[in-house]
């Protein structure tokens, strides 16, 4: 059989593993959305039906919701799978699992082009696709609506049809590529920064490329600057990012560093005045933030948080981390042609998460997995090439052997802690049980019922798992002054409303009871038996 023919064989059975992997109970688990999943999910259920968001403004390039201004590409990629499958926890996870698996294909054409000149390229490609189909730093954020998962799509799009355009001096294949990195940028916020610093150094080490076509240069740095510039000068698109920047908790940050100075210039230390400056605090603060991506126990062991990773284990597999070093030294040793762009593209990944508040954070770093898993290609390859040689076989079988045991003992592991683990240790992160709540309150057509603020976003859930109407609910946005510290949609109210409970009402809290008088009338329990709602009923 041809060898072309065979590797396109295998190419799709790795992106069908990879498909199943992510599509594979994808509205069970985790068993419940959070209130991110279900904004975007109702936004998108509004622009189909209305062609507006909640708010009542119409396309926009950048969705309010909680104050946040969610990105637009996955919002409006929810489009289509809610209008085909309805508004529900699969359509609104769609996108993520879809752009996840084709994923798994750009990676291997990346790393085709990345390794053209290389030996057994298609090998490489094939592993990588492989290794990243399996990775469960993907899978996790592919089978929830998280956007970094698109931004990584975008930007291993980018750079394939890049290099592409490059080798084949194809101009259509260079502008889309531009246009697909521009939508990395509206699809998450990380790659507002990461974008920008990795096509500076793109342009350096293309410049020749680039300075022959210097009219389709200066036309794509125009459409790069057009595309940004709705972002760049509307501070409303960035509001979520600002909001999570270690500098916006100034008071906590420069509190040790403030009375630092006040003690170095009451002894006159100048030395210790310019050391406890907040610019130094700053620089030290992103330093370690940025160091902290690289550190193996956080990659390969304890992981980041509870709804970043399966319960029991990290990011990575522990058997990728050899591999990952030796691709490294490999691609060097060898002089691997385009070795600097997957280089750089890792020390660039972790910035934009480096600048943030949590460092480290496993969806904002999760542009650093492809060189990660290119590397891993490379370093396995190598070694499968050296042990299936005559030299020293026994040893060489032996320890093959035991490599792919360990491969296979850590997927199956992985499976085991991600399916049959997730909903029982983590529910408590899902916001597990406030479906329950919404729904259960839109049966209470004749009382009144409130959400206490321990129910967070509680209206969302009520507007998304009772398909409200989108238009309805727009009407009542603009002549009920919603957002006030209490507020309605009907009889159903939100927010900080407990002097309005009356006797009768219902009041849904994930508290305790809150008042000294009222019955228990309903209860939602998580699988490990503790209450994640509670219904009470005002005596």
């Amino acid at each position: 059989m041809n060898k072309k023919i065979i590797t396109l064989l295998v190419l799709a059975l790795i992106f069908l593993l990879g498909t199943f992997l992510r599509f594979y109970q994808l509205g069970k688990t985790p068993d419940s959305l959070d209130w991110d999943e279900a904004a975007w999910g109702y936004n998108a259920y509004s622009i189909l039906h209305t062609g507006k968001d909640e708010y009542g403004v119409s396309f926009p390039i950048s969705f309010k919701s909680f104050g946040d201004y969610k990105q637009p590409v996955y919002i409006y990629s929810e489009v289509l799978p809610i209008a085909i499958f309805g508004l529900n926890a699969f359509s609104t996870r769609f996108p993520s699992a879809f752009y996840g698996s084709l994923s798994t294909i750009f990676v291997f054409l990346l790393v085709f082009e990345l390794l053209y000149k290389t030996k057994n390229r298609d090998r490489i490609a094939l592993a990588g696709a492989l290794i990243f189909a399996i990775s469960p730093w993907s899978i996790q954020f592919s089978r929830v609506a998280f956007e970094a998962t698109l931004g990584v799509f975008f930007v291993l799009v980018g750079l394939y049809l890049l290099l592409l355009g490059i080798r084949k001096k194809s101009n259509i294949a260079f502008v889309i590529s531009i246009v697909s990195f521009a939508l990395s940028a509206y699809s998450y916020h990380s790659e507002k920064i990461f974008m920008p610093l990795f096509i500076i150094v793109l342009f350096l080490l293309f410049h020749k490329y680039f300075l022959q076509r210097k009219v389709l240069t200066a036309f794509l740095l125009i459409l790069i600057f057009l595309t940004n510039s709705l972002w760049l000068f509307n501070s409303t698109t960035t509001a979520r990012g600002a909001s999570v920047l270690f500098t916006s908790q100034q008071t906590q940050l420069l509190k040790n560093s403030a009375n630092a100075i006040i003690y170095d210039h009451q002894h006159n230390d100048k030395l210790g005045v310019l050391l406890n400056n907040r610019r130094i605090v700053y620089a030290n603060t992103f330093i370690l933030n940025y160091l902290k991506h690289w550190d193996p126990n956080w990659l390969f062991i304890t992981g980041d948080l509870q709804r970043h990773h399966a319960p029991g284990m990290g990011l990575l597999y522990l058997i990728s981390l050899p591999f990952i070093l030796f691709g490294l030294f490999v691609s060097f040793r060898d002089k691997f042609e385009n070795r600097y762009i997957l280089l750089i593209w890792f020390l660039l990944s972790p910035i934009a998460s480096a600048i943030a508040i949590d460092a480290p954070n496993a969806e904002r770093s999760l542009i650093m997995l492809p060189p990660l898993v290119i590397w891993e290609a490379v370093g396995f390859m190598t070694f499968l090439n050296w042990s299936i040689s005559k030299n020293l076989m026994i040893v060489k079988r032996f320890l093959l052997i035991f490599v792919i045991i360990a491969y296979i003992f850590n997927f199956g592991y992985y499976l085991q802690q991600y399916f049959a683990h997730t909903n029982y240790d983590t529910q408590q992160y899902w916001q597990y049980g406030y479906q329950q709540a919404a729904e259960f309150a839109a049966t209470q057509t004749n009382k009144n019922v409130y959400f206490d603020n321990s129910i967070e976003q509680g209206y969302i859930f009520y507007l998304f798992y009772n398909k409200f109407d989108p238009a309805k609910y727009q009407a009542m946005h603009t002549n009920s002054g919603m957002g006030k510290s209490c507020w309605s949609i009907g009889t159903v109210y939100f927010g900080s409303c407990q002097t309005k409970v009356n006797k009768g009402d219902l009041y849904i809290t994930s508290n305790g009871d809150p008042f000294t008088k009222s019955k228990l009338i309903n209860k939602v329990q998580y699988l490990n038996g503790n209450t994640a709602v509670y219904i009470y009923e005002k005596s």
